[in-house]
């Protein structure tokens, strides 16, 4: 930011203003779940079971252990593919986020560990050398075969996104433009709303789910933030959460969203 009158910390760590508003566009929530029973097959030989009781409510562990009873939402990104989230109830600073596709009868699960409130303050250089890392904000991304191994692994990591300037409308008020710098980093930069006129460069993992279909995971430097957003470039929409504590008032927030996409430009690095 250029104005020195600025409110630094309303901008870059309370994020006050990012608690309403990026649901103006999202997708609808759906119900498509509902008494439907999955058996994931991890890489590892891990094997879980998500039972959805309801549009709402589910129970998930590893088979033939005791469930966990968790609170979640679904949005349908594609016919038969799902961004699920819910966060731990024992846990609130641990969310679980899943892409569901039973088109390619593969899934995608991102576990993301916000830091307790003490370990979210140190600064960036304490950060870098004690866990050389940008971020406090830890997340582990597994894939997973539905009802069997995977086959074909679908899902796999990307570098298409990198070079392309999207523009992000999630209502009326909040825009971003998003610029994919290389395979491990972006720059966000708001367009409108409170924070206008403000960026971050932030560390990001990416994945292709299909044509034109990618999972896009950053983490931010500043705040204890993470966002996971499903992108799909055939309609120019995306469909995901935000997740993040602010810790002077060790308070959790985690919002599903949306917004309208339009490919501003796209620059081809040698």
């Amino acid at each position: 930011m250029t104005d020195e009158h600025a409110d630094l910390i309303a901008l870059y760590l309370d994020y006050d203003y990012l608690e309403e508003g990026l649901d103006g566009h999202r997708l609808s929530l759906t119900e498509a779940l509902a008494g439907k029973k999955l058996e994931l097959y991890l890489e590892d030989n891990t094997k879980l079971f998500i039972d959805f009781q309801s549009a709402s409510q589910l129970k998930w562990g590893k088979l033939n252990e005791s469930p966990k009873e968790e609170q979640y939402q679904a949005i349908a990104v594609r016919p038969n593919i799902f961004f699920v989230d819910w966060v731990y109830h024992e846990d609130t600073n641990q969310s679980m986020s899943l892409v569901v596709d039973l088109v390619a009868q593969e899934a995608t699960l991102v576990c993301s560990v916000l830091p307790n409130p003490e370990d979210a303050i140190p600064t960036l250089d304490g950060r870098i050398r004690k866990d050389n890392d940008l971020s406090a904000v830890k997340v582990r991304i597994t894939h997973a075969g539905i009802g069997g191994e995977i086959k074909q692994k679908v899902h796999h990591k990307t570098q298409e996104l990198v070079g392309k300037r999207i523009k992000y409308t999630y209502g009326d008020q909040h825009t971003y433009e998003h610029i994919y710098l290389n395979e491990s980093l972006f720059t966000w930069h708001c367009l409108v709303g409170v924070g206008k006129g403000s960026a971050e460069t932030n560390p990001v993992d990416y994945l292709k789910l299909g044509e034109a279909l990618y999972l896009f995971i950053w983490r931010e430097v500043i705040a204890a933030w993470v966002g996971i957003i499903v992108i799909d470039l055939s309609q120019n929409r995306t469909a995901g959460k935000t997740f993040w504590i602010k810790p002077q008032v060790n308070k959790i927030f985690n919002r599903t969203v949306g917004a309208y996409a339009q490919l501003l430009n796209e620059t081809q690095y040698e």
